[in-house]
């Protein structure tokens, strides 16, 4: 039996990495009433949550110098970013409700506990009269593994291709393939897993 290997996407990395970096021209946030509050002090001013702004960032930041090569950049182009509204349906409060420090924090420590994330915060941004609006920013990793393995016993060979993307399309839902043949029989499977069924927090699993 041969040893697993990977399947490279080295080829199609470099065949989009010619285009130029995006980097993070958002302008700086605006604190203006926020600087020097505590989460406690905000909670205990009794604000409400007012505009609630998702960004969803790439696998790797290109406004850093270190991490601005173009098999970077083309990982990025390749890798689809978790959609704002999956981020939106994790968190515990909404636009109108009472600044809570406690739910903040609750969803940050849910938002990381998501595989597809590498870091989740959410800070405050701008803060008017009893309103505190809060940036909730995140950050990708890598969501999607192939893999091909051969083999030889008994004189008859066999042969299978998998496939799995723990954050389908930026969806956050789990998608699995399995297909394998040999001299006996043909396989193939199909494995479905969503954590939040319908924003619920009912799961569903099936293959």
């Amino acid at each position: 039996m041969l040893p697993r290997t990977r399947l490279a996407v080295a080829v199609a990395l470099l065949a989009v990495a010619i285009r130029p970096a995006r980097g993070d021209e958002r302008p700086a946030p605006d604190l203006s009433g926020c600087e020097s509050a505590s989460a406690a002090e905000l909670e205990g001013h009794e604000r409400r949550v007012g505009r609630i702004e998702v960004i969803a960032g790439d696998i790797f930041d290109e406004s850093k110098p270190e991490e601005r090569f173009a098999l970077f950049r083309a990982a990025n182009r390749l890798h689809r970013t978790t959609r704002p509204e999956v981020i939106r349906r994790m968190l515990l409060f909404a636009s109108g409700d009472r600044y809570s420090a406690r739910l903040v924090a609750e969803s940050e420590r849910i938002l990381r506990s998501h595989r597809y994330f590498f870091d989740a915060r959410i800070v405050p941004i701008r803060c008017e009269g009893d309103r505190v609006d809060l940036e909730v920013r995140t950050r990708d990793v890598w969501s999607l593994d192939a893999g091909a393995r051969f083999g030889r016993s008994g004189g008859t060979n066999s042969v299978s291709f998998d496939a799995q993307d723990k954050n389908f399309l930026g969806t956050g839902k789990e998608l699995a393939a399995v297909w394998e043949t040999n001299v006996d029989r043909d396989t193939a499977l199909l494995r479905y897993f969503d954590d939040r069924l319908l924003g619920t927090d009912w799961r569903l699993e099936a293959e």
